[in-house]
């Protein structure tokens, strides 16, 4: 897999690769610290370069929050968060897959961007953390919502207010992330996933991950009947007719998206 240069900027770095742009958080000397760049440069692998996936938010730009707190500069903070959330509602369009490829330390909004992600790959001893309350500030990108959903109220409480760490191991088995293990020199752990999820017809799970957001929001009889609908769309699809017959054939299906 040969990995080609797309875009790079000081802290951002893009490659594609397969089909797959590998998004990078490119300033290890400052753990990667989430800067309005990042924000606003960003736009299905995020990993971060050097020893850590990344800081979080870059309180070194003191200057920029004394703006805000003053009443300058609030629009540009207000874009950079806005950015944010375009990249959120990007990853969660049907036909992207977003996988985060993580290492180290993933702190504050960098976990915010992961947790918008479908999958989140990681290396033993990765740790999470929140301290955004002690600095002053709110999570941000839904985060508050996804953590109660992902990891229960309890969990959620325990990283919003007290600050607990949560180590890779506890992540993994309550369901923030999908696979532990050494990502690989091309992060092989979080392009896997991909093919994995590809394996099937792309109507079929593209569908599924819209149904995955909606769902958990509805009743139980409103689900069963809104995947009944999605079941009987996809039934008039060409893939099915493919899945089938390459079972019965004992071969790999051939899926066209159609």
């Amino acid at each position: 897999m040969d990995l080609q240069p797309a875009y790079a900027d000081e802290r951002l770095t893009a490659e594609l690769a397969d089909g797959i742009c590998h998004l990078g958080l490119n300033d290890p000397e400052h753990m990667n610290s989430w800067s309005t760049t990042m924000s606003t440069g960003l736009r299905d692998v995020v990993y971060g370069h050097g020893d850590n996936f990344s800081a979080g938010a870059d309180l070194s730009e003191r200057e920029q929050y004394e703006a805000i707190g003053g009443g300058e500069g609030f629009h540009d903070f207000y874009a950079a968060e806005r950015a944010l959330i375009d990249v959120a509602r990007l990853f969660h369009q049907p036909d992207v897959l977003a996988v985060a490829a993580c290492h180290g330390w993933v702190i504050g909004q960098a976990l915010e961007v992961i947790m918008a992600c479908d999958f989140v790959v990681a290396e033993p001893g990765t740790t999470f953390w929140l301290p955004e309350t002690r600095w002053g500030w709110n999570v941000g990108m839904g985060a508050t919502y996804l953590l109660a959903h992902t990891l229960g109220v309890g969990w959620t409480k325990r990283m919003l207010l007290l600050g607990d760490q949560l180590p890779v191991e506890t992540a993994h088995q309550l369901g923030l992330v999908a696979r532990v293990g050494e990502l690989g020199p091309r992060r092989e752990l979080a392009t896997g996933l991909i093919a994995e999820v590809e394996r099937g017809a792309p109507r079929a799970w593209q569908s599924v991950k819209k149904l995955i957001d909606i769902l958990p929001s509805t009743s139980l009889e409103d689900s069963r009947e809104l995947e009944l609908v999605n079941a009987y769309w996809l039934a008039h699809t060409k893939d099915v007719v493919e899945g089938v017959t390459a079972w019965e054939e004992k071969r790999p299906p051939d899926y066209r998206g159609v």
